[in-house]
């Protein structure tokens, strides 16, 4: 397994950068590639799903916070669901150090390693 760091000044889209490097390396289907970990400081997993959500729909997470969803937006939603689901993604919810290594033990057997 890795490990990676991002880190950059306030506002530079350190965020995004991390979901899509997740969503692009998260598995999809039976026997797909490795389970991605997750350990945020900054979001919940909640908040973390929502942003997957909207990135995979193409319906802006503001409009899904307002509830400003157009019928194409619902139908859209619900196959990015589906698609997120399949995604093997492990949601650390606990605040934690990077050297936690308890947290890194999980990952791995998760991985089979």
């Amino acid at each position: 397994g890795e490990l990676h760091v991002i880190a950059a000044r306030p506002s530079v889209g350190k965020s995004a950068l991390a979901r899509a490097v997740i969503e692009e390396n998260g598995s999809f289907g039976e026997g797909g590639g490795p389970v991605v970990g997750v350990f945020s400081l900054e979001m919940s997993p909640a908040q973390i799903a929502g942003l997957t959500l909207s990135r995979f729909s193409m319906v802006s997470a503001a409009d899904i916070h307002a509830g400003r969803i157009e019928q194409d937006g619902w139908r859209r939603l619900e196959q990015a669901q589906a698609m997120a689901s399949a995604l093997a993604i492990w949601n650390d919810v606990r605040a934690i150090a990077p050297q936690d290594e308890e947290a890194s033990r999980a990952v791995s057997r998760l991985n089979g390693d």
